[in-house]
């Protein structure tokens, strides 16, 4: 071929030249005999192709692709088929014949989402395409839209009334939308067509169901079974409704009956398992369980939850020795080995956990399999919270492979943990860089962006997180969290509000929303959840209309929790209801409430704090202290009534013995965080910052990721070591967690920091909301005042400055002499 254009009648000379000219340049490399061979082949290869096909008219080449996708899509080749019929559209966007291939394609391959696209596609360039819209009618209702499914549905029998797909929509979408006698009407006119018609029967079925007729479902079911014995939809509806009524015999005979149809049908087999199990057939649960696995005996999804079964149904020894065995019995034990090794740390053997990674690092001949222990014993070691180890072993993987993406994570959550955010921040880069749609990395990476104070980048990572998840239960709460601490309760709400659409029955979802609702003093909005929560959980839905109504003003108090009591045994409502007595002025009835409650359970820690509260209110001192030290005697890890003899103590002037209260409930209740802050705060009040630093630091640990703790060390340093440079530096890479918060004090605790490092307009960035939040602090005036004096706004810095003063008064005020001197300059300036 010299490429003429003699030899290629009808096609364009111009195109040829230079093809041809580039041809020897780039196709090959010839060295000592042998011919490498230039990816650019596959490129000219392709050209070529192009070319020849250039020569047939564009009608043409479509008609000989369509005609080519066909049959390639009749011969069970559906990839092949796809791209022949992308071809078509390279050459025209608009051969709808192609789009419906595609369409048609993506059905078989279960791609709701490509499906759905290439049907609107056609519909968009023909309205008129009846078809399409009916199967866009089908998809639709299948994925809970059926107001937009009756609309296709509708429109497509206009232009087809005798369109299948079209009826079966608009029925299933009427059922949905409760016109069950319009959807009756389209079912006989299908089974008019075809009495046996199993999709008919389907929505004969559902209107049952939809009147809560369960036994005449299932009736109906078996009437279309018995001429579709093995439809898969008619098979699925029995036993759901089987499941309804709560027949398991009945539910594992059919499974049995399914799976005897479809033997190597995993999912069919996993179900039956369960069955057995909640029918307490434990020993076919397991063998069940066991004929999964030797379907797909690589699969080490299948072994693991064979162990988990094992490990609920016959305890540890047995599940491990499960394991074990494996492991004797693998060719290759590695996976076994490892899986042993976090089944050990699950059930509290860390040590055990630890030695057997160590062990098969040392004795891994693979690299990789050397870095995939040792990502495993980092994580282990991360859950300890051993820190030092977890990075080392990071480290050691990234050496290896700098873009290992695990390894990058757990590397940044230490640097995170070390209050290094840009470090670890870099490392999440990286990761993404690598897997940017991994949940987990979005998670982690919105934990870090909010140390470092940007809210925004945190933001946005949970969002996308949500949004990959499929608004999964915690990526949802996550970014509903932040939402609230950034002060945007509206868009809480919303993302809220667009999960439950997703997951209707998820009740931590629910009833958070209903809280935003709430908050937000949407009661309608609130009190419409009640419903949907009240399902799930009648006790948790009669607290929040309790907590409705009593935001609305509607019944007094006291009645509200009465009868909450009366509905929920008055579990959990004895502080409330002690209250709302003491607020009635009914304090006898509040002591009988409680001596009812000591007479059955004479050494309950909280009816006996009660009682000292309410010796309290009737001015009887030493009863009152007698009740709080029995309370503790009776619960040591009791705090509330630990913090009632503490703030006893306190208020008689009995510093000395409080701190030995303090410390003594400490000792019996090392990590509650609320001990700690009355801890940092007595010690305060005494003169000794360094004390607090060192409970305020336990806090901080214990919650590391609370805003609050990150404050409360960052406001102490801040206040009490301005001069100190490294502890100024710590207390800045707390701050900095701080910037985009809405909190007041929080964006005082920043400001005050980035006055303390020179950086005045900053500071009053922050530092202004504050004060406009918190006009009657003193410390927060001081602030703002000294950061207006450092920029010479006389007049500002003087107001302030005289505010915070006069707001402190004759108490205490350590930086009193500050503001004196402040303001004795600011009047040698002017």
């Amino acid at each position: 071929m010299t490429g003429s254009a003699e030899q290629h009648p009808g096609c364009k000379t111009a195109d040829m030249p230079v093809f041809w000219m580039f041809l020897p340049r780039h196709g090959a490399v010839w060295r000592k005999g042998t011919r490498v061979v230039s990816v650019r082949i596959s490129t000219i290869l392709l050209s070529t192709f192009l070319v020849l096909s250039a020569c047939d008219s564009p009608e043409e080449q479509i008609s000989k692709l369509y005609e080519s996708g066909l049959e390639l899509l009749e011969a069970g080749e559906p990839q092949k088929a796809s791209l022949q019929f992308r071809n078509i559209l390279e050459i025209n966007d608009s051969f709808v014949p192609a789009r419906m291939g595609l369409a048609r394609i993506a059905e078989q391959q279960g791609d709701a989402a490509r499906m759905a696209a290439e049907l609107r596609a056609v519909i968009e360039l023909d309205p008129a395409h009846f078809e399409a819209r009916g199967m866009l009618a089908r998809l639709l209702l299948s994925a809970g839209h059926p107001a937009e499914a009756l609309d296709h549905a509708e429109t497509a029998l206009k232009l087809a009334p005798d369109d299948r797909n079209a009826r079966l929509a608009r029925g299933g979408a009427l059922i949905a939308l409760g016109e069950t006698t319009r959807s009756l009407a389209d079912a006989n006119v299908l089974l008019a067509l075809d009495p046996t018609d199993p999709d008919a029967g389907l929505l004969l079925v559902a209107d049952r169901i939809a009147a809560g007729d369960i036994p005449g479902g299932l009736a109906v079911t078996e009437r279309f079974m018995k001429a579709h014995p093995s439809y898969p939809a008619l098979n699925q509806i029995k036993l759901r409704l089987l499941a309804a009524n709560g027949n398991l015999t009945a539910m594992a005979r059919h499974l049995e009956t399914m799976s005897a149809r479809a033997p190597e049908d995993l999912t069919l087999l996993a179900a039956l398992a369960d069955v057995y199990n909640w029918a307490g057939r434990i020993a076919e649960a397991e063998q069940t369980f066991r004929r999964v696995r030797a379907l797909e005996p690589d699969n080490p999804a299948h072994l693991q939850t064979l162990v988990r079964y094992i490990l609920v149904t016959r305890g540890i020894e047995d599940a491990r020795a499960e394991l074990l065995a494996e492991i004797e019995r693998a060719a290759v034990p590695f996976g076994t080995e490892r899986m042993l090794a976090e089944f050990d740390r699950q059930t509290g053997h860390t040590d055990a956990a630890v030695s057997r990674l160590e062990a098969l690092i040392a004795s891994a001949t693979d690299s990789a399999d050397a870095n995939t222990a040792r990502v495993q014993l980092a994580q282990t070691h991360l859950g300890e919270n051993r820190l030092d180890a977890t990075f080392k072993l990071a480290e050691d993987v990234i050496a290896e492979d700098a873009r290992h993406v695990t390894a990058l994570a757990l590397r940044a959550a230490v640097l995170a943990e070390r209050e290094q955010p840009e470090a670890a921040v870099t490392d999440l880069r990286l990761a993404l860089a690598e897997e940017p749609d991994n949940i987990g990395l979005l998670q982690l990476a919105a934990r870090v962006y909010r140390r470092n104070g940007n809210w925004n980048l945190a933001g946005e990572s949970l969002a996308k997180a949500v949004q990959l998840s499929g608004y999964r239960t915690d990526t949802v709460l996550a970014y509903a969290t932040l939402l609230g601490q950034s002060d945007q309760v509206a868009a809480a709400a919303t993302l809220l509000s667009t999960a439950v659409a997703y997951h209707p029955g998820d009740l931590q979802i629910l009833t958070l929303l209903a809280r935003v609702r709430l908050m937000a003093s949407d009661l309608d909005g609130a009190r419409a959840l009640l419903p949907q929560i009240a399902a799930r959980d009648q006790a948790m839905a009669a607290r929040l209309r309790a907590s409705i109504d009593l935001e609305a003003g509607q019944g007094d108090r006291l009645g509200i929790l009465q009868a909450l009591a009366a509905d929920e045994g008055g579990e959990g409502l004895t502080a409330a209801l002690v209250s709302a007595h003491v607020e009635s002025g009914q304090i006898t009835e509040a002591n009988a409430l409680l001596d009812g409650i000591l007479a059955k359970t004479p050494q309950d820690p909280e009816a006996l704090q009660l009682k000292g509260g309410l010796a309290l209110v009737q001015e009887n001192r030493a009863e009152a202290e007698r009740y709080f030290r029995a309370a503790i005697a009776a619960g040591p890890t009791h705090i509330p009534a630990q913090l009632a003899l503490l703030g006893f103590l306190v208020g008689d002037d009995r510093r000395e013995e409080g701190m030995v209260a303090l410390d003594t409930a400490i000792e019996a209740s090392p990590e509650n965080a609320v001990l700690w802050l009355r801890k940092a705060e007595m010690e305060l009040a005494g003169g000794n910052p360094e004390g607090a630093l060192t409970a305020y630091e336990t806090l901080y640990q214990l919650e590391p990721g609370s805003l609050i703790a990150a404050n409360n060390v960052a406001s102490v340093l801040s206040e009490y070591w301005p001069d100190d440079p490294e502890r100024l530096e710590r207390a800045y890479a707390l701050g900095k967690r701080l910037s985009g918060a809405a909190n007041p004090a929080f964006q005082d605790t920043y400001g005050w920091i980035l006055y303390l490092r020179g950086d005045y307009e900053g500071a009053l960035r922050s530092l202004v909301p504050a004060v406009e939040a918190l006009e009657g602090n003193p410390w927060v005036q001081y602030h703002v005042g000294m950061a207006y004096a450092a920029l010479d706004q006389v007049g500002k810095a003087r107001t302030h400055l005289e505010a915070a003063l006069a707001l402190a008064g004759d108490n205490a005020f350590k930086p009193r002499e500050a503001a004196e001197t402040a303001l004795a300059q600011l009047g040698l300036g002017e």
